[in-house]
């Protein structure tokens, strides 16, 4: 039952999530609209793929993980998440 507990504690989304994605794709916004600058033609695809997988994975964390545990709660009939 220790797992189940951390389950609780560890996977609740929170803003702390929130704050390091924006503050990760924050840090890229002045290499992505440098778009014609010299010696960004390697960096602004590069900042545009990094960019992507962090709103990607913010949107996985905030709305995938707690949709799964909500259906393997219903399927299993246990509370995971108070």
């Amino acid at each position: 039952m220790a797992h189940v507990y951390d389950f609780k504690v560890r996977q609740v989304p929170d803003f702390s999530t929130l704050q390091r994605s924006s503050l990760a794709g924050g840090g890229q916004l002045p290499i992505l609209l440098a778009d014609n600058e010299p010696g960004s033609e390697i960096e602004h695809p590069m900042s545009v793929v990094i960019l992507g997988g962090v709103i990607t994975s913010t949107a996985l964390n905030l709305l995938g993980i707690p949709a799964l545990y909500w259906a393997f709660e219903r399927k299993a009939g246990i509370e995971l998440i108070p």
